[in-house]
């Protein structure tokens, strides 16, 4: 048996202590170390299709993992990675998917860096990657599954995500205004290449859209003769199936509590957006399905992470979207960073100049209910306003 290993592996040759248990181990079980050595046809084909059918049941398909313990070990780690945050951490819920690649990236660079200096260490860590990029895909393709009354399972969903991203960005951050039109297809193309890539086809389909419409929105922008005006398709954009502002905003003046502080978040004007005393629109942070402007004042206040709660001088107001049922929480300018994956969506990222300080002043925004923190206090104080 010695010779057969020195002969089959001349580069991996055992020790003396691996030679002499071999060799006991042949003097006193040769029945047994017959059989594993040279199983019986029968046997061997038994073994060939046990293995054939682990393999095909592998959750990493991978033509190295037999040989490679670290690799499947890295793969197993990456796939459950991705599952436990999409679970713990987004409730599985598919209103957060936009954002979840973002979110999955940034852990996979921290938890399994590309260029470790341990080689053994590198190899485990580009497996964890690929086994975690794979659930990923997963979970976006059930996620995008829903099929559309006219169009395929995904293409009617992803092209509306494409044209409600553009729409929201340039309501949003742009006020809707002509004047910006020319740094506005830059800011689309950021946000396009930080959540979407192009190497799959819902995320092509979600850039076609957004190109389309942005395109829309130039051409009317430069049809207008007066480009300080809104485009025509946005300003006439009324709804006839509006909902009453009754459901909008069932409660003016909502108080969210959290960890024993009660705020006290005040509808400030309908169809208005929230600017600063320069008329600057602030630094969001927006959560998508949200049924009405208590809710949205629920979620700014208890579904933002702790260190944006910490600062709550920070937290100017709220600004919900009826139509769209958005709902974004209005920080001052440099409040949210990187870090901050909670949001389906933030402009941090684009440029432009954003407000600070308390709500002085609103701008028209259909649809739009602005709303301020007016106040907060623990639970067994005052109220203290806010200036």
């Amino acid at each position: 048996m010695y010779k057969t290993i020195i002969n089959e592996c001349p580069n991996e040759l055992p020790s003396r202590r691996q030679r002499d248990f071999v060799n006991n181990l042949i003097d006193q079980c040769p029945d047994a170390v017959n059989k594993i050595v040279r199983p019986s046809e029968g046997e061997a084909v038994t073994l060939e299709e046990s293995a054939s059918e682990e393999e095909a049941s592998s959750v990493v398909e991978s033509s190295e993992e037999s040989s490679q313990p670290l690799c499947a070990q890295g793969a197993r780690r990456g796939q459950q990675m991705v599952r436990n945050l999409w679970r713990d951490q987004n409730n599985s819920d598919c209103n957060r998917i936009f954002g979840f690649p973002n979110q999955a990236n940034s852990e996979l660079n921290n938890r399994y860096p590309k260029n470790d200096p341990d080689f053994q260490r590198a190899a485990m860590n580009n497996c964890a990657r690929d086994a975690a990029n794979k659930e990923l895909a997963s979970i976006q393709e059930k996620c995008f599954a829903t099929p559309q009354p006219t169009s395929s399972p995904t293409r009617g969903r992803c092209r509306e995500t494409g044209r409600q991203m553009v729409r929201q960005m340039w309501r949003d951050d742009s006020n809707s205004d002509c004047n910006r039109i020319f740094g506005f297809s830059d800011q689309v193309n950021n946000e396009l290449d930080r959540s979407y890539s192009s190497n799959n086809r819902r995320d092509t389909c979600v850039r076609d859209a957004a190109d389309e419409e942005l395109k829309r929105i130039q051409a009317d922008c430069f049809a207008t003769p007066q480009p300080t005006s809104s485009p025509s398709y946005l300003r006439t954009r009324r709804p006839t199936n509006r909902r009453p502002e009754s459901e909008c905003v069932p409660d003016t003046s909502p108080r969210p509590v959290r960890d024993g502080v009660r705020f006290r978040i005040g509808l400030v004007k309908s169809d208005a957006q929230c600017v600063d005393s320069d008329g600057q629109t602030y630094e969001t942070g927006t959560y998508y399905n949200v049924k009405d402007f208590t809710e949205c004042a629920e979620a700014c206040v208890n579904d933002v992470p702790d260190r944006l709660a910490v600062k709550r001088s920070h937290f100017r107001g709220i600004d919900y979207d009826c139509e769209s049922q958005s709902c974004s929480c209005l920080y001052d300018e440099g409040t949210i960073d990187k870090d901050t994956d909670d949001f389906d969506r933030s402009n941090y990222t684009n440029r432009r100049r954003k407000g600070s300080g308390s709500i002085r002043r609103t701008a028209r925004a259909p649809s739009h209910f602005c709303g301020k923190v007016a106040g907060s206090r623990a639970m067994d104080e005052e109220f203290v306003l806010e200036a």
